[in-house]
């Protein structure tokens, strides 16, 4: 039996990633991005050649922060909800992708949904209802699978209200399952292209206009804010949370204890019954929310 001819072994190109990418660069971009998904080796080769495990790891993180910053370019300032938080003495910001940017920002990394999606609606109480979506997704350029990941969306929302009574009629099932499909596809984007939470200093580096984002600005840890630096409105979080949960059980003649539990329901978020039992991210994921509502978006 002939032997089999020995295959010449390829590096992988170092990637040279721009610390901010202009228009001109961006379609050059994605066609590098179009490189195997498979670019780490076996563990066993990385302890036989530690130098060759070295380069394939550093193409690979290059190749990552590349899509990640193509990824972010591709979107708006509209698309991203910046989050100031106070610990001890300095503000952290960072960017929280809204489920509208993930449409865009998902094409550079290739991801899809496998196979079907399971759905499910759930009837409330107050004649309103959830809309549960799941399915499985794939990173092509990472070869990474997602599986089970869930969207959900409330019928009872005030987005869908305020479209059904321009429309002069009841809010339409249809917008209901396509605002979940959508919240579902966001949270794989989020998690498949690691976009969620973004320093706001590598959200400029990819050349996004940060000072066009909405900013919601909290105390951390009962800290009070910077010398000259207001929380939203003139308020902390959880005061701001307390007077939108207040306005929304009012219009939809409820208390906030039953809306905080709707929303959070109809969010995947751990359910509670007042604003201080709620942790400081939850209290930013729900003012999110709101604010998402109010800007008229799905």
């Amino acid at each position: 039996m002939p032997e089999e001819p020995e295959v010449p072994e390829t590096e992988i190109p170092e990637i040279a990633l721009p610390e901010i990418l202009p228009p001109e660069r961006v379609k050059a971009d994605l066609r590098l991005a179009r490189l195997q998904p498979k670019l780490l080796p076996q563990i066993a080769e990385f302890i036989q050649d530690p130098d060759k495990g070295e380069r394939h790891l550093k193409a690979f993180r290059d190749l990552v922060r590349m899509l990640r910053h193509t990824s972010i370019h591709l979107t708006y300032p509209s698309d991203w909800v910046l989050n100031a938080v106070r610990n001890e003495d300095r503000v952290i910001t960072t960017g929280y992708l809204q489920d509208i940017g993930a449409e865009r920002a998902a094409v550079p990394w290739g991801i899809s949904r496998l196979g079907g999606i399971e759905e499910r609606r759930e009837h409330l109480e107050d004649q309103t209802y959830i809309w549960y979506c799941k399915a499985d997704f794939l990173c092509e350029r990472t070869g990474v699978v997602l599986s089970d990941v869930e969207g959900a969306r409330w019928s009872g929302d005030e987005f869908f209200k305020r479209r059904a009574e321009k429309a002069g009629g009841m809010v339409n099932p249809l917008w209901v399952k396509q605002g979940a499909l959508r919240n579902m596809h966001g949270k794989a984007v989020r998690s498949l292209a690691g976009l969620a939470g973004i320093p706001e200093e590598e959200l400029k580096e990819a050349g996004l206009d940060t000072s066009k984002c909405v900013m919601v600005r909290w105390r951390g840890a009962g800290a009070p804010m910077r010398e000259g630096e207001q929380p939203t409105r003139g308020k902390g979080a959880r005061e701001e949370l307390f007077d939108l949960l207040k306005k929304r059980a009012e219009a939809n003649k409820t208390n906030v204890p039953r809306t905080i539990r709707d929303l959070c329901k109809a969010h995947g978020i751990p359910e509670k019954d007042s604003v201080p039992e709620l942790t400081d991210s939850q209290v930013a994921d729900l003012l999110i929310i709101l604010r998402d509502e109010k800007g008229g978006q799905p």
